[in-house]
């Protein structure tokens, strides 16, 4: 009985951990964007092509490749696969719908693109340098 109540405590541990651990990715976007905070639904829209303005103002989202960020990003924020992720956006491209998004090989060319383009916004991993750039809440 006891190892039962102890495996039941570790695994509750375990999960709580994973949760906590869970949000590794932020949002980012130039400091020209007024926005402070995001929602996860307008977030979602931006970045399935759904739409282009947060609170009003035009955006322009930027890609992770691939990697642990990317794949992050787009399970918990898009609700999306990479590979459903980059099928719906070449469905929007083929039928002139949208034009797809720039991406990056890595976190610091995202940050460099969003620093200098007005609207951008992307995601980068919380440990990835990201001074030049603003910090959106998700909420």
């Amino acid at each position: 009985m006891k190892k039962l109540l102890y495996a039941s405590i570790s695994l509750v541990l375990a999960v709580g951990f994973c949760i906590r651990t869970h949000a590794q990715v932020i949002v980012v976007a130039n400091p020209a964007v007024s926005a402070g905070s995001i929602s996860k639904a307008e977030l979602r829209d931006v970045f399935t092509g759904a739409s282009t303005s947060v609170h009003g103002a035009r955006v322009k989202p930027a890609l992770l490749k691939e990697g642990p960020a990317h794949s992050e990003f787009l399970t918990n924020y898009v609700g999306r696969s990479p590979v459903t992720f980059i099928m719906s956006w070449r469905g929007l491209v083929l039928s002139g719908q949208a034009t797809m998004p720039r991406t990056f090989d890595t976190e610091a060319a995202l940050v460099d693109y969003v620093s200098r383009t007005p609207g951008a916004i992307g995601y980068v991993s919380k440990s990835a340098p990201h001074d030049s750039v603003k910090v959106l809440t998700v909420n």
